[in-house]
Formats: C-alpha cells, sequence, structure tokens
C-alpha cells in the first residue's frame, strides 16, 4: 500500500496537533474544533489553556461549553482565577469580561447539579464586592 489509510494518517495529524511548535502559524482555534470533534476534550482543554494566554475568551468560552461536566474543575478554577483578577483589581471597564468568566461558573455548578456550591460562591462574591456599584449591575442576572 503507498497511502496509508485513513485512521492512521489521521493519527499523524492529530499527533502533530498536540504540539504547536511543528507549525509556522498554528492555528488554535482549528486545532481545538478539531480535538473537540474527535471528543478529545484533554487535548482542547490544553489549547484553550494556551489561548488563555492569547486573551482568546472566544475559544476557551467554545471549549470549556463542551467540558462542562467532562472537565468541570478545570472550568471553574479558571474562570474563577480570570474573574477574581478583574473584580479584585477593581478593573471597572473589564467588569462584563468577569460577568461572563462567571457565567461559565454558574453554567459548569448547574452541568453538573452543583446548585448550593454555586449560590455560596457567588453570594460570597456579592459581599466582598458589594460596593462595586457598576459590577453589582453586571452581576445582578446572576444573583436572581
Amino acid at each position: 500500500k503507498l497511502t496509508p489509510d485513513w485512521s492512521t494518517l489521521k493519527q499523524s495529524l492529530l499527533s502533530r496537533l498536540r504540539n504547536p511548535h511543528t507549525f509556522y502559524n498554528y492555528d488554535y482555534r482549528a486545532a481545538a474544533t478539531l480535538f473537540l470533534r474527535e471528543h478529545l476534550y484533554d487535548e482542547a482543554v490544553h489549547i484553550a489553556t494556551r489561548a488563555l494566554r492569547l486573551d482568546d475568551r472566544t475559544l476557551v468560552f467554545r471549549v470549556m461549553k463542551a467540558v462542562y461536566s467532562s472537565h468541570t474543575n478545570w472550568v471553574i478554577d479558571t474562570s474563577k482565577t480570570q474573574a477574581e483578577e478583574i473584580m479584585d483589581a477593581g478593573n471597572a471597564s473589564r467588569y462584563g469580561v468577569a460577568v461572563s468568566w462567571l457565567g461559565q461558573v454558574r453554567e459548569a455548578y448547574l452541568a453538573t447539579d452543583q446548585i448550593e456550591p454555586w449560590e455560596t460562591y457567588i453570594q460570597a462574591i456579592a459581599e466582598i464586592h458589594k460596593r462595586k456599584r457598576k459590577l453589582m449591575g453586571w452581576m445582578k442576572p446572576l444573583l436572581e
């Protein structure tokens, strides 16, 4: 056989996608999309973690949505860290972004039927930041 079968070729391509240093112009979005389609969630999470450094929330949120149930802790921990950094810094111009991250926390908790931990967390965040009116306005839908 001169040409490899699709299974062999596919494994070779996926292996190369796992290492972004093998490409001059690595397309994180394309790699994450392929990993998600192949149900290779660990690899997609790895790519999304790298995309955080590129501030590509769109890609990270797409991966998070696909892995709420399988990588719950990663979604929650990553999203909390991102949101809390913005809120703690008092960066009012980015409160909308912080609330988007909090929305990911909520979705991961709800996808795994962890309603009580979500409610405890969001109430604690509201208590800590209650004097930040702009933030509290953004957070209102999450508190209802």
